[in-house]
């Protein structure tokens, strides 16, 4: 990911690179599909030395909206 990030970077300098974990929300994402497993017993995802990250989408998009609203992020690049 390092890479292509920097790839993004050398091309567009003004871009912001986000990285989210799961993506949540009643109606799509992820949570659908851990319900339907938890249904056939499935209680754990991932490994078990290694916690799997979420977001709730409504929080994806205030992020990303925080980025757009915000010009001077990228100030000092």
């Amino acid at each position: 990911f390092k890479k292509i990030e920097e790839g993004i970077k050398n091309q567009i300098p003004e871009a912001i690179v986000t990285r989210f974990g799961h993506v949540f929300s009643s109606q799509d994402g992820l949570y659908p599909y851990i319900k339907l497993a938890s249904a056939f017993g499935v209680k754990n995802f991932g490994f078990k030395d290694r916690w799997a990250p979420w977001v709730h989408i409504e929080d994806v998009a205030g992020a990303i909206l925080h980025c757009v609203e915000n010009k001077e992020l990228f100030k000092g690049r």
